[in-house]
């Protein structure tokens, strides 16, 4: 999990966590909300999350084989980091 995010990060990606256990209908607005791409996930847990134009990287059968290239995306200090959805105000936190 700290490997993923730490390359989530340093691809210059951000951070939203998923609980499975929400609604689907939540999760659904919640992907076209922060317009994810990608999602890194289990095989498991593929079905419990919507997928509309998301491509699924399951860390449980992913190999560097797949994909052994460099991302060519850069990271700047004023990049969004982590995106926190509560049941209050959405709540955007920058590192």
């Amino acid at each position: 999990m700290i490997v993923a995010m730490l390359g989530i990060l340093k691809a210059g990606g951000a951070y939203v966590p998923l609980d499975p256990s929400y609604p689907y209908e939540r999760l659904e607005w919640m992907l076209e909300d922060t317009g994810m791409k990608v999602m890194l996930t289990h095989s498991k847990m593929v079905g419990k999350i919507p997928r509309k134009n998301l491509e699924a990287i399951c860390l449980d059968t992913f190999s560097l084989s797949d994909k052994d290239t460099k991302p060519a995306s850069p990271v700047a200090p004023d990049m969004l980091a982590y995106v926190m959805y509560t049941s209050g105000p959405r709540v955007y936190l920058k590192v």
